[in-house]
């Protein structure tokens, strides 16, 4: 009976270790995403400053490092929603475009500009692709902070905060809130 036992935990315990074998042999063949010029380096990207005002003259320095010498690159803004501009396409919000110098870097100027009619407080990102927008190299985090009321996203009226009207509006986001550098109204305690 014991034979009886092991025998039938036998056979499932190694078809378990061929299938476990066979799965490490494809998991350990499968190279990492990487281009098809083989990057010796990994992308980076940065923004400065991370949290700025949702303002036409908010202006913010993109950095890159990692890239391929002279590669171009393609710089989306995306919401929280998914939505995705490119800005590398669109003339007036980077200078200059992002071309990556010899030692792989590059630097350029955002202008938040006509994207203040369509954004709103919350968190965005930068998405840094090749130059055929096909392959995602890199990202950085940026939000944005609405003290004037500028948004015409949001879902409340354009202006600074009036709590007395709107008692549920949820500006200041978290990540603005106790910033000496937005001031909000006052808003009352529950």
């Amino acid at each position: 009976m014991e034979r009886l036992t092991r025998r039938g935990l036998l056979l499932p315990a190694i078809g378990l270790l061929v299938v476990g074998i066979a799965l490490g042999g494809l998991i350990i063949g499968v190279n990492p995403v990487r281009s098809q010029s083989e990057r010796t380096s990994v992308p980076n990207v940065a923004v400065y400053p991370a949290v700025a005002e949702l303002h036409a003259n908010t202006a913010m320095v993109l950095l890159g490092s990692g890239f391929e010498p002279g590669e171009q690159v393609t710089i989306l803004l995306g919401d929280v929603l998914g939505v995705q501009t490119d800005l590398s396409s669109s003339e007036g919000f980077l200078d200059p475009l992002p071309v990556a110098d010899e030692g792989g870097n590059f630097a350029s100027n955002f202008q938040v500009g006509r994207m203040e009619r369509v954004s709103a407080e919350q968190a965005w990102s930068f998405t840094a692709m090749d130059a055929d927008a096909t392959e995602v190299l890199a990202t950085a985090p940026v939000a944005f902070c609405d003290p004037q009321g500028r948004s015409r996203k949001a879902p409340y009226p354009r202006g600074a905060p009036d709590y007395a009207e709107n008692p549920d509006d949820p500006r200041p986001a978290p990540h603005c809130q106790g910033r000496a550098e937005f001031e909000y109204p006052e808003k009352p305690e529950e």
